[in-house]
C-alpha cells in the first residue's frame, strides 16, 4: 500500500471539514486505503485516482461521472497539474461548470480563437487529432444533459491585433466559456512596464469579457519562438542559434493579466519542460510533441493532445472544486461583477470596432469606383488551399492601385481616427506599397514593405491617424520598387474603421492613448536585436 500525498491529503481535509465529526474516521480510512501511481510517469485514470474519495456520503467519481471516465490522459499527473498555471477564483468558470453540471437542457456556447496552432495547423487528421477538435468530441459526452456547441474561430497567422478589431467574426455574441491561444504569434518584446503586446492583449481580454453572457476567459500558452529547439540549432536568419530559454516569452507578463481578470491560464511549457528537456521521458520530447519542421512552432498530434489534457484537466479540476466549495452566493456576486479599470490608464475597447474581410472588404473597394472582384491591378483571390482559404485583394505588378472608401466622420468629437490596413507580410515573393490618403482625408503617406526575413508569413498591421471625413479615400499602391525584387502585395483582412454611432472619446485616436501604442505613420513593429537572443516579433500589436 502506498502513502497518499500531501495534495491528497489536503483534498481530503477539505471535503471532511464539511462533515460530522462522528463520520470523519471512516473517510479518513478510505484515504490511507488510496492507491497512487508508484511512478510520476505511471499511465493514471482519474477514476481509479479518486475511487475512494467521498463527498457527503457520495463518491466523487460517482458525482461526477461521466465527467471523469470519458477522457484519457496522456500527460502524467504531475505534469498535468503544472500545466494547469493559472486558476484563481475562477469565479466565470465555475459559473460555467455549474450551469453544465445541473442540466435540465441547457445550452453551452464554447468558442476558441488564436492562430495556426488552434486551427489545426500540424495535426494529422485536421477536425480529428487537434486539441480543439479532441475538446469538442468530449464535451458533449462530459455533460450529456446539454446542448453543446462549439466554434473554432481561428484565424491562422494572426495576433491578437487581429481579434480585437474582428472577433464578431470569430466568436458568436453569446459564447459562454472562450478559449484564446495568442502567444505565438504574438512574438516577443523584452519590457515590461512599456510592452504594447500586453496593451493589445488586455484589450482582447476585456472585449472578451463584456459580451453578452460575461463568458469565462481561459488562456491556452504554447510554447514562443526557439523554446522547442536545443541549444545550438542553427537558424534559417542569418544563420545563428535559434534556441531560446524558458524566460525568452510573453507568457509570464501575460500571467499577470490573468491573475488581475481572474481568467485560467494553462501552460504547455510548464507541462512539457521538465518532461522533455530535463527528463527526457519517452514520447514527451520535443521532437516527438512539436511538428517535424525544423523551427519546431507548431505542435503534432502528441502535442495537440497535451493541451487537449490541459483544457479536460482545468474543467475536470473545476468540478471537483465545486463539490468541495458548493456554489453560493458569494460565486454568484463574483462572477457577475463589472470589470475593473484597465490595467494600462485608458486602454479601453474600442466602443464599436468595424472589420471589414470578405464581402466587406469586397464592397469597401468596390465603393473606391471599381467592379467587385478587382481594383486597378488587385485581384480578389485565394492564394491559399480550399481547405485552409487565405482570401484577400492580390496584385503581382508595379504600379496596382487599389482604393477603399470609409467614412471617418465622428460627430462631436475632435481629432483623428484611427484606420488600419492588415497584410500578409512574408519572406519571398512580397513587394512594397505606397498608401496615402487622396480625397476627402488626410493622413501622413508612406511605404510599408510586406517582406520580412522571418521564414514564415502572417498578418500584420498598419496603423494611421486620419483625418474625420465623410468620404475618406485611401490608395494602396504597389511600388515600383521592392526589397525583394518582386511585387506581391496581399490585404488579407481589411480596412479597420470606427463604427459611424455611438463612437467614445476613448476611440478617437486622442494623444493619451497613442502615447502607449507607439501608433502613427502607418507604424509597423519590426523585430529587436538584443545581445544573446534574436525575439520573433511577429506581429503588431497596436489596434
Amino acid at each position: 500500500m502506498h502513502a497518499p500525498s500531501l495534495a491528497t491529503l489536503l483534498l481530503f481535509a477539505a471535503a471532511l471539514s464539511t462533515l460530522p465529526l462522528r463520520d470523519r474516521s471512516a473517510h479518513l480510512v478510505a484515504a490511507a486505503d488510496q492507491q497512487v501511481p508508484s511512478s510520476p510517469m505511471a499511465p493514471w485514470d482519474p477514476v481509479e485516482r479518486l475511487g475512494h474519495v467521498t463527498v457527503g456520503g457520495q463518491r466523487l467519481v460517482d458525482a461526477l461521472s461521466p465527467l471523469l471516465s470519458t477522457y484519457t490522459f496522456t500527460l502524467p499527473e504531475t505534469a498535468l497539474k503544472a500545466g494547469i498555471a493559472v486558476t484563481g477564483a475562477s469565479a466565470r468558470l465555475r459559473r460555467v461548470v455549474q450551469r453544465a453540471m445541473e442540466g435540465r437542457g441547457r445550452q453551452l456556447k464554447v468558442g476558441f480563437i488564436g492562430g495556426s496552432i488552434t486551427w489545426g495547423d500540424a495535426a494529422s487528421k485536421h477536425g480529428e487529432t487537434d486539441w480543439v477538435s479532441l475538446v469538442s468530441a468530449w464535451l458533449p459526452k462530459a455533460f450529456p444533459g446539454i446542448n453543446v456547441t462549439t466554434r473554432n474561430g481561428a484565424i491562422p497567422g494572426t495576433p491578437s491585433a487581429y481579434m480585437v478589431m474582428c472577433m464578431e467574426n470569430s466568436v458568436d455574441e453569446d459564447v459562454d466559456l472562450l478559449f484564446m491561444e495568442y502567444l505565438l504569434n504574438d512574438g516577443f518584446k523584452d519590457t515590461i512596464s512599456h510592452n504594447p503586446r500586453t496593451a493589445t492583449y488586455e484589450r482582447l481580454v476585456r472585449r472578451a469579457m463584456l459580451m453578452k453572457r460575461q463568458p469565462a476567459v481561459v488562456m491556452v500558452q504554447v510554447l514562443s519562438h526557439g523554446q522547442a529547439l536545443e541549444p545550438g540549432t542553427v537558424g534559417l536568419v542569418g544563420g545563428g542559434d535559434e534556441y531560446r530559454p524558458y524566460y525568452v516569452t510573453l507568457e509570464d507578463v501575460y500571467s499577470g493579466i490573468a491573475h488581475y481578470y481572474d481568467l485560467q491560464a494553462l501552460s504547455f511549457r510548464a507541462a512539457t519542460y521538465r518532461l522533455a528537456k530535463f527528463k527526457h521521458a519517452p514520447g514527451f520530447a520535443y521532437p516527438d510533441l512539436m511538428e517535424a519542421y525544423e523551427m519546431k512552432l507548431h505542435p503534432a498530434d502528441g502535442g495537440h493532445k497535451v493541451i487537449a489534457d490541459l483544457v479536460v484537466g482545468l474543467i475536470q479540476s473545476t468540478a471537483q472544486d465545486l463539490l468541495l466549495r458548493p456554489w453560493g452566493p458569494a460565486d454568484e456576486e463574483a462572477s457577475s461583477e463589472q470589470l475593473p479599470p484597465p490595467m494600462r490608464v485608458g486602454n479601453e475597447v474600442p466602443g464599436s470596432p468595424m472589420c471589414f474581410t470578405g464581402e466587406r472588404l469586397q464592397a469597401l473597394v468596390a465603393s473606391g469606383g471599381a467592379p467587385t472582384g478587382q481594383a486597378g491591378g488587385f485581384a480578389w483571390a485565394n492564394d491559399s488551399t480550399e481547405k485552409k482559404p487565405k482570401w484577400g485583394f492580390i496584385a503581382t505588378s508595379p504600379g496596382a492601385m487599389l482604393k477603399v472608401v470609409l467614412d471617418t466622420l465622428r460627430p462631436g468629437n475632435e481629432g483623428s481616427v484611427l484606420v488600419g490596413l492588415a497584410y500578409l507580410k512574408s519572406y519571398e515573393h512580397m513587394g512594397r506599397v505606397e498608401v496615402a490618403c487622396v480625397s476627402g482625408c488626410k493622413c501622413a503617406p508612406a511605404m510599408i514593405d510586406a517582406r520580412h526575413e522571418i521564414k514564415h508569413s502572417q498578418t500584420y498591421q498598419a496603423m494611421q491617424e486620419v483625418s474625420q471625413s465623410e468620404r475618406c479615400v485611401i490608395s494602396v499602391t504597389v511600388d515600383a520598387e521592392s526589397s525583394s525584387g518582386e511585387h506581391k502585395f496581399k490585404r488579407v483582412s481589411g480596412e479597420y474603421k470606427f463604427k459611424l454611432n455611438g463612437v467614445t472619446t476613448s476611440d478617437v485616436a486622442a494623444p493619451e492613448r497613442l502615447a502607449h501604442t507607439n501608433t502613427g505613420g502607418w507604424h509597423v513593429d519590426m523585430f529587436e536585436s538584443r545581445p544573446g537572443y534574436r525575439p520573433q516579433n511577429t506581429s503588431t500589436a497596436h489596434v
